[in-house]
């Protein structure tokens, strides 16, 4: 059969059908790219010399190869703590019973498709898609330790309270999803999400509040990432004021009720576009847990650095950033974090517990 027929015959499949083709052909060539990244991970996290991802200790020693979808990887032995471990202990993908599915499992996630539809085309069940996109996400979380320098720019944006996926909600009534919030303007209906950015183009951006953000809120949430920063642009809100005033930080107020946007090198304009394609991104998913929202935000931050790069690229990047730093993370913990964050204090608190063990 000519290629011309074959060509003919996968454009007239739908595009679940074409997908599937596509999965075969990656498929066939899937141990040699699976070698390759887990080796640039092997690099990334020993960069520095062997060390042990269960006691951070330096005496390990290599303890023999064993065999993992058609691919042997080294075991390392650790004389302090006595346990064994391997180039992937303590990531996302250890102790996964699809070793071999993880590399279009990260390639989907790039291209933004539905947990459903990732659970069909790779042939695992929808809550094991749903725990290996937060065991990714958490991972991210994790490596991301902000800290902005020089002129920086900061603003707040909204989204609507969300208890998705939650059965028992005990404080107000169910709502149906998409439906407009019973007050108007900002209200504690709606989840704060403060966003800053330097003019290198260093991104920090996490859930602060529910409804109207105060001055305790912010320098909660932003702790020690703006220790470098010389000056701050915002709008005329006093709660950006009192903080740089806490903070020892010059002021740049950018009056934008009054048409002022931008005032020479100082406006919030980058920071303002950044909300918008947030905005956009986040649509996809047709509403986010609010328990959940901080993950999707250090997601969107992470596409937001790759998106110069290539494919090949992006998926090595992605791969590389999620396991390059052990921390270890199950589905316990997933679950527990559901049922410690009620709100949105709760979700900050518990999240610094969780990445600080």
């Amino acid at each position: 059969m000519s290629w011309q027929k074959v060509f003919q015959e996968f454009m007239g499949l739908d595009e679940a059908g074409q997908r599937l083709v596509l999965l075969a052909i990656r498929s066939s060539k899937a141990s040699e790219e699976t070698s390759f990244d887990f080796s640039a991970i092997r690099e990334k996290r020993f960069a520095t010399g062997l060390v042990c991802p269960h006691c951070k200790q330096t005496s390990l020693k290599r303890n023999g190869k064993y065999i993992v979808a058609g691919k042997s990887r080294q075991r390392y032995l650790c004389s302090e703590c006595g346990k064994s471990s391997n180039d992937l202990t303590a990531s996302p993908i250890s102790g996964t019973r699809y070793p071999d599915k993880w590399l279009e499992y990260f390639r989907f996630m790039l291209e933004g498709l539905s947990l459903r539809k990732i659970a069909s085309l790779l042939g695992i069940h929808l809550s094991t898609a749903f725990y290996w996109r937060h065991k990714i996400l958490t991972a991210l979380q994790v490596q991301e330790r902000t800290s902005l320098s020089g002129i920086a720019e900061g603003d707040e944006t909204y989204f609507r309270e969300s208890e998705k996926g939650n059965k028992n909600i005990t404080r107000r009534k169910p709502k149906k999803r998409g439906h407009a919030a019973s007050k108007r303007g900002i209200s504690r209906e709606q989840v704060c999400v403060f966003v800053a950015r330097d003019r290198s183009g260093r991104v920090f951006s996490k859930t602060a509040c529910m409804g109207q953000m105060s001055i305790k809120h912010m320098d909660n949430v932003a702790k020690n990432s703006f220790d470098e920063v010389n000056e701050f642009c915002s709008d005329s809100a006093s709660v950006f004021k009192k903080f740089c005033q806490k903070k020892n930080i010059h002021h740049r107020k950018v009056n934008v009720r009054k048409k002022t946007h931008v005032d020479g090198i100082y406006h919030i304009q980058n920071v303002n576009n950044y909300h918008g394609r947030l905005k956009r991104w986040m649509g996809r998913f047709y509403g986010v847990a609010t328990k959940y929202l901080n993950n999707y935000l250090s997601w969107f931050k992470f596409l937001e650095i790759i998106k110069s790069q290539d494919e090949d690229s992006q998926l090595q990047s992605f791969l590389t950033k999620s396991c390059s730093k052990p921390k270890r993370t199950t589905i316990f913990d997933i679950r527990n974090y559901a049922k410690k964050t009620a709100n949105v204090f709760d979700v900050t608190k518990y999240l610094d517990e969780l990445l600080a063990t």
